[in-house]
């Protein structure tokens, strides 16, 4: 595949699952706000919840 190349103002969310509907309003809140350079409106735990990267995170924590 050739490298992927950005693009400017251009923002996603995808990979919801069956929780999407509950998923993808905060998501979009937390991008708009992210854009806008606005205070988050969710939480910080609630944040790490829905982190990518929380499947990493919790393997880390295991082999300590």
């Amino acid at each position: 595949y050739p490298a992927a190349q950005y693009q400017p103002n251009l923002y996603i969310t995808t990979g919801h699952g069956s929780r999407g509907l509950i998923s993808c309003p905060m998501a979009a809140e937390m991008i708009a706000a992210m854009v806008n350079g606005e205070t988050l409106p969710l939480m910080e735990i609630v944040m790490n919840a829905g982190h990518p990267a929380r499947f990493v995170v919790r393997e880390l924590k295991r082999k300590r």
